[in-house]
Protein backbone atom coordinates (compact mmCIF):
# COMPACT_ATOMS: atom_id res chain seq x y z
CA UNK A 1 0.00 0.00 0.00
CA UNK A 2 2.98 2.32 -0.09
CA UNK A 3 2.36 5.25 -2.39
CA UNK A 4 5.62 6.59 -3.84
CA UNK A 5 5.98 10.24 -4.65
CA UNK A 6 5.33 11.28 -8.24
CA UNK A 7 8.45 11.49 -10.39
CA UNK A 8 10.26 14.73 -9.69
CA UNK A 9 8.09 15.66 -6.74
CA UNK A 10 9.53 16.51 -3.34
CA UNK A 11 7.68 16.90 -0.06
CA UNK A 12 6.46 20.39 0.60
CA UNK A 13 7.94 21.92 3.70
CA UNK A 14 4.88 24.06 4.35
CA UNK A 15 1.31 23.66 3.32
CA UNK A 16 -1.83 25.68 3.47
CA UNK A 17 -3.98 22.68 4.29
CA UNK A 18 -3.84 23.76 7.91
CA UNK A 19 -4.56 27.42 7.27
CA UNK A 20 -2.67 29.95 9.31
CA UNK A 21 0.97 29.29 8.63
CA UNK A 22 1.93 29.46 12.28
CA UNK A 23 0.17 26.21 13.14
CA UNK A 24 2.58 24.34 14.95
CA UNK A 25 3.33 21.72 17.44
CA UNK A 26 1.73 18.42 16.61
CA UNK A 27 1.76 15.47 18.96
CA UNK A 28 3.58 12.33 17.85
CA UNK A 29 5.84 10.05 19.78
CA UNK A 30 9.15 8.73 18.49
CA UNK A 31 11.91 6.80 20.19
CA UNK A 32 14.81 9.25 20.48
CA UNK A 33 15.47 9.56 16.75
CA UNK A 34 17.43 12.19 14.94
CA UNK A 35 15.40 11.63 11.77
CA UNK A 36 11.99 11.27 13.33
CA UNK A 37 12.30 14.25 15.64
CA UNK A 38 12.54 16.49 12.56
CA UNK A 39 9.09 15.38 11.47
CA UNK A 40 7.06 14.46 14.53
CA UNK A 41 6.80 15.89 17.98
CA UNK A 42 8.04 13.52 20.66
CA UNK A 43 5.39 13.16 23.34
CA UNK A 44 4.81 16.90 23.26
CA UNK A 45 8.55 17.67 23.30
CA UNK A 46 9.43 18.41 19.68
CA UNK A 47 7.84 21.32 17.92
CA UNK A 48 6.90 21.08 14.28
CA UNK A 49 6.28 24.25 12.36
CA UNK A 50 4.49 22.74 9.37
CA UNK A 51 4.10 19.08 8.49
CA UNK A 52 4.38 18.37 4.73
CA UNK A 53 0.74 17.71 3.94
CA UNK A 54 1.10 18.41 0.22
CA UNK A 55 3.58 17.60 -2.48
CA UNK A 56 5.39 20.50 -4.09
CA UNK A 57 5.88 19.97 -7.79
CA UNK A 58 8.95 21.36 -9.60
CA UNK A 59 8.17 24.58 -11.40
CA UNK A 60 6.94 24.01 -14.92
CA UNK A 61 5.46 20.55 -14.39
CA UNK A 62 2.01 21.97 -13.57
CA UNK A 63 0.32 24.76 -15.52
CA UNK A 64 -1.54 27.64 -13.94
CA UNK A 65 -4.72 26.43 -15.60
CA UNK A 66 -4.70 23.19 -13.66
CA UNK A 67 -6.56 22.86 -10.37
CA UNK A 68 -4.84 23.44 -7.04
CA UNK A 69 -6.06 20.12 -5.75
CA UNK A 70 -5.95 17.02 -7.93
CA UNK A 71 -8.33 14.38 -6.67
CA UNK A 72 -7.54 10.79 -7.51
CA UNK A 73 -9.55 8.01 -5.90
CA UNK A 74 -13.12 7.16 -5.07
CA UNK A 75 -16.02 9.52 -4.41
CA UNK A 76 -15.50 9.37 -0.64
CA UNK A 77 -11.92 10.56 -0.98
CA UNK A 78 -12.96 13.31 -3.39
CA UNK A 79 -15.63 14.62 -1.02
CA UNK A 80 -13.13 14.70 1.82
CA UNK A 81 -10.45 16.56 -0.07
CA UNK A 82 -12.73 19.13 -1.66
CA UNK A 83 -12.87 20.84 1.72
CA UNK A 84 -9.19 21.66 1.33
CA UNK A 85 -9.60 23.56 -1.96
CA UNK A 86 -10.07 27.04 -0.37
CA UNK A 87 -6.92 26.63 1.69
CA UNK A 88 -4.83 25.83 -1.35
CA UNK A 89 -6.38 28.70 -3.27
CA UNK A 90 -5.40 31.07 -0.47
CA UNK A 91 -1.88 29.68 -0.58
CA UNK A 92 -1.80 30.26 -4.33
CA UNK A 93 -2.71 33.92 -3.88
CA UNK A 94 -0.23 34.40 -1.00
CA UNK A 95 2.64 31.96 -1.62
CA UNK A 96 5.14 33.95 0.44
CA UNK A 97 2.97 33.83 3.53
CA UNK A 98 2.64 30.08 3.37
CA UNK A 99 6.14 29.44 2.07
CA UNK A 100 4.98 27.22 -0.79
CA UNK A 101 5.02 27.45 -4.55
CA UNK A 102 1.78 27.91 -6.40
CA UNK A 103 1.99 24.46 -8.00
CA UNK A 104 0.48 22.33 -5.27
CA UNK A 105 -1.05 18.92 -5.83
CA UNK A 106 -2.56 16.50 -3.35
CA UNK A 107 -2.83 12.84 -4.32
CA UNK A 108 -4.83 10.17 -2.60
CA UNK A 109 -5.47 6.80 -4.17
CA UNK A 110 -7.26 4.84 -1.43
CA UNK A 111 -10.90 5.55 -0.57
CA UNK A 112 -10.88 3.12 2.35
CA UNK A 113 -8.82 5.01 4.92
CA UNK A 114 -9.03 2.43 7.68
CA UNK A 115 -7.84 -0.27 5.30
CA UNK A 116 -4.83 1.85 4.41
CA UNK A 117 -3.89 2.34 8.09
CA UNK A 118 -4.23 -1.39 8.71
CA UNK A 119 -2.10 -2.20 5.68
CA UNK A 120 0.54 0.26 6.87
CA UNK A 121 0.61 -1.38 10.30
CA UNK A 122 1.07 -4.80 8.69
CA UNK A 123 3.96 -3.47 6.62
CA UNK A 124 5.64 -2.01 9.69
CA UNK A 125 5.19 -5.25 11.64
CA UNK A 126 7.04 -7.06 8.85
CA UNK A 127 10.14 -4.89 9.18
CA UNK A 128 13.26 -5.79 11.13
CA UNK A 129 12.58 -3.18 13.82
CA UNK A 130 9.01 -4.23 14.59
CA UNK A 131 9.96 -6.27 17.65
CA UNK A 132 11.98 -3.34 18.96
CA UNK A 133 8.95 -1.08 18.62
CA UNK A 134 6.73 -3.50 20.49
CA UNK A 135 9.35 -4.01 23.19
CA UNK A 136 9.69 -0.26 23.70
CA UNK A 137 5.92 0.09 24.09
CA UNK A 138 5.90 -2.72 26.65
CA UNK A 139 8.74 -1.18 28.64
CA UNK A 140 7.01 2.20 28.68
CA UNK A 141 3.73 0.66 29.86
CA UNK A 142 5.42 -1.31 32.65
CA UNK A 143 7.56 1.63 33.76
CA UNK A 144 10.96 0.02 33.25
CA UNK A 145 12.02 2.52 30.57
CA UNK A 146 12.76 6.21 30.96
CA UNK A 147 10.53 7.90 28.42
CA UNK A 148 8.36 11.04 28.25
CA UNK A 149 5.27 8.82 28.09
CA UNK A 150 6.12 6.71 31.14
CA UNK A 151 3.49 7.32 33.81
CA UNK A 152 4.97 5.30 36.68
CA UNK A 153 8.70 4.59 36.76
CA UNK A 154 9.74 1.38 38.51
CA UNK A 155 13.36 0.49 39.27
CA UNK A 156 12.85 -2.22 41.85
CA UNK A 157 10.27 -4.97 41.47
CA UNK A 158 10.43 -5.55 45.23
CA UNK A 159 9.17 -1.98 45.83
CA UNK A 160 6.60 -1.40 43.07
CA UNK A 161 4.89 1.52 44.82
CA UNK A 162 6.31 4.85 43.72
CA UNK A 163 7.30 6.85 46.82
CA UNK A 164 7.59 10.14 44.90
CA UNK A 165 4.98 12.03 42.91
CA UNK A 166 6.67 14.13 40.26
CA UNK A 167 4.73 17.03 38.70
CA UNK A 168 6.29 18.18 35.46
CA UNK A 169 5.36 19.91 32.22
CA UNK A 170 3.55 17.82 29.64
CA UNK A 171 5.74 19.09 26.80
CA UNK A 172 9.00 18.03 28.50
CA UNK A 173 10.54 21.37 27.52
CA UNK A 174 11.08 22.85 30.98
CA UNK A 175 14.78 22.78 32.05
CA UNK A 176 13.88 22.82 35.76
CA UNK A 177 11.58 19.83 35.34
CA UNK A 178 14.29 18.06 33.37
CA UNK A 179 16.76 18.55 36.22
CA UNK A 180 14.50 16.88 38.79
CA UNK A 181 13.66 14.15 36.27
CA UNK A 182 17.35 13.40 35.72
CA UNK A 183 18.05 13.20 39.44
CA UNK A 184 15.19 10.74 39.97
CA UNK A 185 16.67 8.60 37.21
CA UNK A 186 20.23 8.93 38.49
CA UNK A 187 19.20 7.90 42.02
CA UNK A 188 16.81 5.21 40.71
CA UNK A 189 13.89 6.35 42.83
CA UNK A 190 10.48 4.98 41.87
CA UNK A 191 8.17 7.83 40.91
CA UNK A 192 4.77 8.60 39.46
CA UNK A 193 4.44 11.34 36.85
CA UNK A 194 1.65 13.92 36.83
CA UNK A 195 1.79 16.23 33.81
CA UNK A 196 0.65 19.83 33.94
CA UNK A 197 0.89 22.62 31.39
CA UNK A 198 3.47 25.33 31.72
CA UNK A 199 2.04 28.83 32.07
CA UNK A 200 3.08 29.52 28.49
CA UNK A 201 1.29 26.45 27.14
CA UNK A 202 -2.02 26.27 29.00
CA UNK A 203 -3.81 26.31 32.33
CA UNK A 204 -3.05 24.18 35.37
CA UNK A 205 -5.64 21.73 36.66
CA UNK A 206 -7.67 22.75 39.71
CA UNK A 207 -6.46 19.68 41.58
CA UNK A 208 -2.83 20.73 41.12
CA UNK A 209 -3.55 24.33 42.15
CA UNK A 210 -5.15 23.11 45.36
CA UNK A 211 -1.88 21.37 46.20
CA UNK A 212 0.46 24.01 44.79
CA UNK A 213 -1.35 27.40 44.82
CA UNK A 214 1.53 29.11 43.03
CA UNK A 215 1.24 26.68 40.12
CA UNK A 216 5.04 26.36 39.97
CA UNK A 217 6.68 23.52 38.09
CA UNK A 218 8.45 21.27 38.81
CA UNK A 219 6.94 20.05 42.06
CA UNK A 220 7.56 16.87 44.01
CA UNK A 221 5.74 15.23 46.87
CA UNK A 222 7.86 12.77 48.85
CA UNK A 223 7.05 11.36 52.27
CA UNK A 224 4.60 14.14 52.96
CA UNK A 225 7.04 16.90 52.06
CA UNK A 226 6.84 19.26 49.08
CA UNK A 227 9.36 21.18 46.99
CA UNK A 228 8.61 23.45 44.02
CA UNK A 229 12.06 24.71 43.05
CA UNK A 230 14.35 22.44 41.03
CA UNK A 231 17.38 22.79 43.30
CA UNK A 232 15.24 22.53 46.44
CA UNK A 233 13.59 19.43 45.01
CA UNK A 234 16.93 17.81 44.18
CA UNK A 235 18.36 18.53 47.63
CA UNK A 236 15.18 17.19 49.26
CA UNK A 237 15.43 13.96 47.27
CA UNK A 238 19.10 13.61 48.21
CA UNK A 239 18.18 14.12 51.86
CA UNK A 240 15.24 11.71 51.89
CA UNK A 241 16.87 8.99 49.78
CA UNK A 242 20.60 9.10 50.52
CA UNK A 243 23.01 6.63 48.96
CA UNK A 244 26.45 6.70 50.65
CA UNK A 245 27.93 4.75 47.75
CA UNK A 246 26.63 7.24 45.19
CA UNK A 247 26.40 10.73 46.71
CA UNK A 248 24.86 13.36 44.47
CA UNK A 249 26.13 16.34 46.48
CA UNK A 250 29.12 16.40 48.85
CA UNK A 251 28.74 16.73 52.59
CA UNK A 252 32.51 17.14 53.17
CA UNK A 253 33.17 20.82 53.87
CA UNK A 254 35.92 21.55 51.34
CA UNK A 255 34.33 19.61 48.49
CA UNK A 256 30.93 21.02 49.36
CA UNK A 257 32.36 24.53 49.12
CA UNK A 258 33.68 23.67 45.66
CA UNK A 259 30.25 22.40 44.60
CA UNK A 260 28.59 25.61 45.82
CA UNK A 261 31.14 27.67 43.89
CA UNK A 262 30.27 25.73 40.74
CA UNK A 263 26.57 26.44 41.26
CA UNK A 264 27.42 30.15 41.58
CA UNK A 265 29.37 29.90 38.33
CA UNK A 266 26.28 28.34 36.75
CA UNK A 267 24.22 31.40 37.76
CA UNK A 268 26.87 33.69 36.29
CA UNK A 269 26.84 31.69 33.05
CA UNK A 270 23.06 31.95 32.79
CA UNK A 271 23.17 35.71 33.37
CA UNK A 272 25.85 36.18 30.70
CA UNK A 273 23.95 33.97 28.24
CA UNK A 274 20.61 35.72 28.73
CA UNK A 275 22.21 39.15 28.35
CA UNK A 276 23.98 38.14 25.14
CA UNK A 277 21.04 36.23 23.69
CA UNK A 278 18.09 38.51 24.47
CA UNK A 279 19.43 42.07 24.63
CA UNK A 280 20.52 44.33 21.82
CA UNK A 281 24.28 44.62 21.53
CA UNK A 282 25.78 48.10 21.59
CA UNK A 283 27.55 48.90 18.33
CA UNK A 284 31.29 48.13 18.21
CA UNK A 285 31.44 47.00 21.86
CA UNK A 286 30.38 43.34 21.95
CA UNK A 287 30.60 43.42 25.73
CA UNK A 288 27.90 40.82 26.25
CA UNK A 289 29.52 38.46 23.74
CA UNK A 290 32.85 38.79 25.53
CA UNK A 291 31.25 38.17 28.92
CA UNK A 292 29.40 35.12 27.58
CA UNK A 293 32.54 33.53 26.15
CA UNK A 294 34.46 34.36 29.33
CA UNK A 295 31.84 32.53 31.40
CA UNK A 296 32.10 29.52 29.10
CA UNK A 297 35.89 29.60 29.49
CA UNK A 298 35.46 29.39 33.26
CA UNK A 299 33.15 26.40 32.88
CA UNK A 300 35.66 24.70 30.61
CA UNK A 301 38.48 25.40 33.08
CA UNK A 302 36.41 23.88 35.89
CA UNK A 303 36.00 20.69 33.87
CA UNK A 304 39.69 20.62 32.90
CA UNK A 305 40.70 20.92 36.54
CA UNK A 306 38.53 17.99 37.56
CA UNK A 307 40.14 14.59 38.08
CA UNK A 308 37.15 12.80 36.54
CA UNK A 309 34.81 13.20 33.58
CA UNK A 310 32.45 15.27 35.73
CA UNK A 311 32.59 18.55 37.65
CA UNK A 312 33.15 16.81 40.99
CA UNK A 313 35.61 13.98 41.75
CA UNK A 314 32.90 11.31 41.45
CA UNK A 315 32.56 8.48 38.99
CA UNK A 316 29.00 9.53 38.24
CA UNK A 317 27.24 12.81 37.43
CA UNK A 318 26.16 14.81 40.46
CA UNK A 319 23.57 17.52 41.10
CA UNK A 320 26.12 20.00 39.76
CA UNK A 321 26.36 18.17 36.42
CA UNK A 322 22.59 17.87 36.20
CA UNK A 323 22.09 21.57 36.92
CA UNK A 324 24.60 22.49 34.23
CA UNK A 325 23.48 20.12 31.49
CA UNK A 326 19.85 21.25 31.54
CA UNK A 327 21.04 24.81 30.90
CA UNK A 328 23.92 23.94 28.59
CA UNK A 329 21.61 21.98 26.32
CA UNK A 330 19.65 25.16 25.64
CA UNK A 331 22.70 27.41 25.55
CA UNK A 332 24.31 25.28 22.84
CA UNK A 333 21.08 25.21 20.82
CA UNK A 334 20.37 28.95 21.01
CA UNK A 335 23.99 29.94 20.33
CA UNK A 336 23.92 27.93 17.11
CA UNK A 337 20.41 28.99 16.06
CA UNK A 338 20.61 32.71 16.79
CA UNK A 339 24.33 33.52 16.88
CA UNK A 340 25.90 30.94 14.53
CA UNK A 341 28.25 29.80 17.31
CA UNK A 342 29.21 26.14 17.50
CA UNK A 343 30.02 25.99 21.21
CA UNK A 344 30.83 22.29 21.16
CA UNK A 345 33.57 22.96 18.63
CA UNK A 346 34.79 26.10 20.40
CA UNK A 347 35.00 24.44 23.83
CA UNK A 348 36.22 20.84 23.41
CA UNK A 349 36.17 19.97 27.12
CA UNK A 350 32.52 20.99 27.36
CA UNK A 351 31.84 18.93 24.26
CA UNK A 352 33.56 15.92 25.85
CA UNK A 353 31.51 16.33 29.02
CA UNK A 354 28.27 16.56 27.03
CA UNK A 355 29.31 13.47 25.11
CA UNK A 356 29.68 11.52 28.35
CA UNK A 357 26.19 12.52 29.42
CA UNK A 358 24.79 11.55 26.03
CA UNK A 359 25.99 8.01 26.63
CA UNK A 360 23.47 7.70 29.47
CA UNK A 361 20.11 6.36 28.19
CA UNK A 362 18.14 8.22 30.84
CA UNK A 363 19.66 11.53 29.75
CA UNK A 364 19.04 10.81 26.06
CA UNK A 365 15.38 10.13 26.87
CA UNK A 366 14.98 13.68 28.21
CA UNK A 367 17.15 15.49 25.67
CA UNK A 368 15.53 17.95 23.29
CA UNK A 369 16.50 19.26 19.87
CA UNK A 370 17.74 22.67 18.79
CA UNK A 371 14.52 23.89 17.18
CA UNK A 372 12.31 22.86 20.11
CA UNK A 373 14.52 24.57 22.66
CA UNK A 374 14.82 27.78 20.67
CA UNK A 375 11.08 28.06 20.06
CA UNK A 376 10.41 27.52 23.77
CA UNK A 377 12.69 30.36 24.93
CA UNK A 378 10.59 33.38 23.96
CA UNK A 379 7.79 33.05 26.57
CA UNK A 380 10.36 32.74 29.34
CA UNK A 381 13.07 35.18 28.26
CA UNK A 382 11.55 37.25 25.47
CA UNK A 383 12.52 37.28 21.80
CA UNK A 384 16.14 36.47 21.02
CA UNK A 385 18.36 38.90 19.12
CA UNK A 386 19.92 37.03 16.19
CA UNK A 387 23.08 38.17 14.47
CA UNK A 388 22.35 39.34 10.95
CA UNK A 389 25.07 37.46 9.13
CA UNK A 390 24.69 35.31 6.04
CA UNK A 391 26.08 32.25 7.83
CA UNK A 392 23.68 32.75 10.74
CA UNK A 393 20.68 32.99 8.42
CA UNK A 394 21.82 29.87 6.57
CA UNK A 395 22.06 27.93 9.84
CA UNK A 396 18.60 29.06 10.92
CA UNK A 397 17.20 28.03 7.56
CA UNK A 398 18.79 24.59 7.88
CA UNK A 399 17.40 24.08 11.38
CA UNK A 400 13.83 25.06 10.51
CA UNK A 401 11.70 21.92 10.07
CA UNK A 402 9.96 23.64 7.17
CA UNK A 403 13.16 23.36 5.14
CA UNK A 404 13.87 19.68 5.73
CA UNK A 405 13.27 17.42 2.75
CA UNK A 406 12.09 13.86 3.17
CA UNK A 407 13.79 11.49 3.51
CA UNK A 408 15.95 13.22 6.10
CA UNK A 409 19.71 13.12 5.50
CA UNK A 410 21.95 12.90 8.55
CA UNK A 411 24.90 14.53 6.83
CA UNK A 412 23.14 17.90 6.58
CA UNK A 413 22.05 18.07 10.22
CA UNK A 414 23.53 20.91 12.26
CA UNK A 415 23.25 19.07 15.58
CA UNK A 416 25.87 16.70 16.92
CA UNK A 417 24.88 13.15 16.06
CA UNK A 418 24.58 10.64 18.85
CA UNK A 419 26.07 7.21 18.31
CA UNK A 420 22.56 5.74 18.22
CA UNK A 421 21.69 8.08 15.36
CA UNK A 422 24.50 6.64 13.23
CA UNK A 423 23.09 3.13 13.28
CA UNK A 424 21.36 1.51 10.34
CA UNK A 425 17.99 1.25 12.09
CA UNK A 426 15.05 2.21 9.93
CA UNK A 427 14.22 5.53 11.52
CA UNK A 428 11.50 6.30 9.02
CA UNK A 429 9.71 3.12 10.10
CA UNK A 430 9.69 4.30 13.69
CA UNK A 431 8.42 7.71 12.61
CA UNK A 432 5.58 6.15 10.62
CA UNK A 433 4.76 3.90 13.59
CA UNK A 434 4.56 6.93 15.88
CA UNK A 435 2.30 8.71 13.41
CA UNK A 436 0.07 5.66 13.06
CA UNK A 437 -0.33 5.18 16.82
CA UNK A 438 -1.09 8.85 17.48
CA UNK A 439 -3.01 9.80 14.37
CA UNK A 440 -6.22 10.74 16.18
CA UNK A 441 -4.59 13.34 18.42
CA UNK A 442 -2.43 14.56 15.55
CA UNK A 443 -5.36 15.16 13.24
CA UNK A 444 -7.42 16.91 15.91
CA UNK A 445 -4.49 19.16 16.76
CA UNK A 446 -3.98 20.03 13.10
CA UNK A 447 -7.62 20.98 12.69
CA UNK A 448 -7.33 23.64 15.38
CA UNK A 449 -5.32 25.68 12.90
CA UNK A 450 -8.47 26.32 10.86
CA UNK A 451 -10.96 26.42 13.73
CA UNK A 452 -12.32 29.23 15.82
CA UNK A 453 -10.50 31.35 18.41
CA UNK A 454 -7.23 30.83 16.57
CA UNK A 455 -4.37 32.73 18.21
CA UNK A 456 -6.37 34.14 21.10
CA UNK A 457 -4.24 32.38 23.71
CA UNK A 458 -1.05 34.31 23.00
CA UNK A 459 -2.52 37.52 21.61
CA UNK A 460 -0.79 40.46 23.30
CA UNK A 461 0.78 38.03 25.78
CA UNK A 462 4.53 37.64 25.26
CA UNK A 463 4.69 35.19 28.15
CA UNK A 464 2.57 32.68 26.25
CA UNK A 465 3.67 30.38 23.47
CA UNK A 466 2.14 31.13 20.10
CA UNK A 467 2.71 27.51 19.13
CA UNK A 468 0.53 26.18 21.94
CA UNK A 469 -2.87 27.86 21.32
CA UNK A 470 -4.84 25.53 23.65
CA UNK A 471 -8.10 27.43 23.27
CA UNK A 472 -8.33 27.13 19.49
CA UNK A 473 -11.39 25.13 18.42
CA UNK A 474 -11.17 22.03 16.23
CA UNK A 475 -12.70 22.37 12.76
CA UNK A 476 -14.51 19.05 12.59
CA UNK A 477 -15.18 18.94 8.80
CA UNK A 478 -11.43 18.82 8.14
CA UNK A 479 -10.75 15.78 10.35
CA UNK A 480 -11.27 13.18 7.66
CA UNK A 481 -9.52 14.92 4.74
CA UNK A 482 -6.49 15.74 6.86
CA UNK A 483 -6.32 12.15 8.08
CA UNK A 484 -6.23 11.07 4.45
CA UNK A 485 -3.23 13.33 3.88
CA UNK A 486 -1.60 12.17 7.11
CA UNK A 487 -1.91 8.57 5.98
CA UNK A 488 -0.35 9.47 2.63
CA UNK A 489 2.63 11.05 4.42
CA UNK A 490 3.14 7.89 6.46
CA UNK A 491 2.89 5.69 3.37
CA UNK A 492 5.31 7.88 1.44
CA UNK A 493 7.92 7.27 4.13
CA UNK A 494 7.88 3.59 3.18
CA UNK A 495 10.19 1.60 1.02
CA UNK A 496 11.05 -0.83 3.75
Amino acid sequence: MTHPLPNGAVPAANSACATGADTADLAGRCENLMAARRVFRHGGRFFLAQLPWAWRWPRGTKTDAEEDVELQGGPECADCLKALRPAFQRARRRPKQFGVRSEVCVRSRAPDLQRRWEALEIEIMETEVSQDLLQIEKEIATGVRCHPDTEARVFSASHPNAPVTFYRDGSALCPDCQAVWLLLEAKEINYTVVKEDLRAHGRKSEEFLRKVPSGSLPAIEARGRWATNSLDAMFLLEHLYPNPLKPMFPSFSRLRLRALELLELHRALMNAWSTYMFREEKPFLNESAVDFQAALEQVQNALENSDTRWFLPYQHPSIVDIQYVCSMERIVASAMFFKAMDLREMFPRIDEWLGELEKLPWYRATKGDFYSHCMALAPRYGPAVPVMLQRSQRIRDQLMPANYPLPFRFERDMEALLESDRTQRLHHVEASWALLKNRDSLVRYMCRAAGGQLGLWARNRRDRSQLADPEAAVLEPLLLPLEVLLCTVAEASGGW
